[in-house]
């Protein structure tokens, strides 16, 4: 294991110092707001309206397809009941007498 031979002591301060490393960002960012990091934030709209763009394009890409197939099984559907309906007798005893 990776911390199999640390001592107490040793696991006190690395979570300590893991605890204030973790928190100096959010010491350093706790006042900021968006309009400090406009670059930033415009490029995290950007990304998001980007990741919308592509979400619908699958969406409609996934309509499509799906219409597609409904299409085609009920053109297969009419087509089978149409040969069905050529080739079988319509009475019991038999097309001709």
């Amino acid at each position: 294991m990776l911390f199999a031979d640390v001592t107490p002591l040793a696991a006190v301060f690395l979570g300590v110092g893991m605890a204030g490393v973790v928190s100096i960002p959010a010491l350093l960012f706790a006042d900021a707001h968006r309009s400090d990091f406009p670059r930033l934030w415009q490029a995290a709209v950007h990304a998001r309206h980007d990741v919308d763009r592509v979400l619908v394009a699958g969406l409609r890409w996934a309509d499509a397809v799906l219409l597609d197939a409904r299409l085609t099984v009920r053109e297969a559907a009419v087509t089978v009941a149409a040969l069905l309906a050529l080739l079988l007798p319509a009475s019991p005893e038999g097309a001709t007498r």
